[in-house]
């Protein structure tokens, strides 16, 4: 086999890994919509046991089944919709655990592929195997909030890592445009920090939109931009970040008293403020500076910004409709998404600047020992 011919069998089996790479990038938008939807619906808690419902492999749907189902859990009556909401949810994380195993062990087997890309398709089907155990403590735990928050978060490190992924497996196929070429590392250097800074900062408001959504504070506040008619009055920071102490009793519906979830919603909303103002600086600061696809990543970044603050607004004002707070879900997803591409886009134009540079200087130093080979030996 020649070169081109090993070159195009490397790139038609990366093409392959890629297309498996897109399924799973689906099938997690998906998932996380499933278990968004599932906490939506009060369905935590269908199946108070895991893996199985009841002691089902699906939910019980025969009447000696329910009745059976019943006694193993006198506190948890059988609720039909809520047991297969949730394990459709665990169906398809299951699923989507399966091909990011495939994923992996496909990754690893190819020979090509860097080590740097292997080892995030490792971490991945780490974080899936975490995520699974957490996803069995949110149940065990009776929706105990902090692991709730971090199952979710969970959710969103497995989409992130995905599409690192993604983009890595790129261009490994160096179809990647090569006109990042013409990028200035100088120019570049404070939107990388800028572009971290705002990933910090994004993490941590939908760590805290997951926190609002654990401790069922979406409906504390139902105006805007005034909480109940209040700006920050008997607000308390260190009510809206304490942790609830785990007891054996359920946390369905939440526990926390109505003033601290009303200070988990006003720290939410300043966090999304704070977001707000980082990202558009991001924005605006890739607009200004010579990526190759500039436009392209604004104006897709400012558009996801602008929808999900006005989601955020409409499930205050319409009192958290079910259709608004699944897409505020979504579209926070979608958002963080987003952000790692066009770091990914940001970062690669840095290093293959930095590169060409380099080997700039390589040639000229080579030219130049070059050059004294050839001065004449007088002695």
């Amino acid at each position: 086999m020649d070169v081109n011919d090993s070159h195009k069998h490397h790139n038609s089996s990366l093409i392959r890994l890629l297309r498996l790479n897109h399924i799973a990038l689906l099938l997690v938008i998906v998932v996380i919509g499933l278990g968004a939807l599932t906490r939506l619906l009060d369905a935590g808690l269908g199946c108070p046991d895991w893996p199985g419902c009841y002691g089902f492999l699906t939910p019980p749907e025969q009447a000696h089944h329910i009745e059976q189902a019943e006694q193993l859990f006198p506190e948890t009556p059988v609720v039909r919709h809520q047991a297969w909401m949730e394990m459709i949810h665990r169906y398809a994380a299951g699923f989507l655990g399966i091909i990011v195993f495939a994923i992996t062990w496909l990754t690893l087997k190819h020979k090509a592929i860097r080590s740097n890309t292997k080892t995030v398709a490792c971490v991945l089907s780490a974080v899936v195997i975490v995520q699974a155990i957490f996803g069995m403590w949110t149940v065990t735990w009776k929706l105990w909030p902090p692991i709730v928050t971090l199952h979710l978060l969970g959710g969103f490190t497995t989409l992130g890592l995905l599409i690192w992924l993604r983009m890595a497996l790129y261009a490994e196929t160096r179809l990647t445009d090569q006109d990042t070429q013409s990028s200035s590392s100088g120019h570049l250097i404070s939107l990388k920090r800028m572009s971290l800074a705002t990933l910090i900062v994004l993490i941590l408001q939908i760590s805290l939109g997951a926190w609002t959504s654990s401790n069922y504070a979406g409906l504390a506040c139902p105006d805007f931009p005034t909480c109940q008619g209040q700006w920050f009055d008997h607000v308390s920071v260190e009510k809206a970040l304490s942790i609830p102490t785990y007891d054996d009793l359920s946390f369905l519906h939440g526990r926390m008293d109505a003033q601290t979830r009303v200070s988990i919603q006003v720290v939410h909303r300043v966090g999304a403020l704070i977001t707000v103002v980082m990202m558009a600086l991001m924005i605006l600061q890739i607009w200004k500076n010579p990526l190759p696809q500039r436009k392209g990543i604004s104006l897709l970044l400012g558009s996801l910004l602008i929808t999900q603050v006005s989601l955020g607004i409409l499930s205050a004002v319409w009192l958290l409709p079910l259709s608004i707070a699944l897409a505020h879900n979504l579209v926070a997803a979608i958002l963080l998404g987003s952000h790692l591409l066009s770091m990914f886009h940001i970062f690669n134009s840095a290093q293959t600047d930095e590169q060409t540079v380099s080997e700039t200087k390589q040639l000229i130093n080579g030219q130049e020992q070059q050059d004294g080979d050839f001065i004449p030996n007088n002695s």
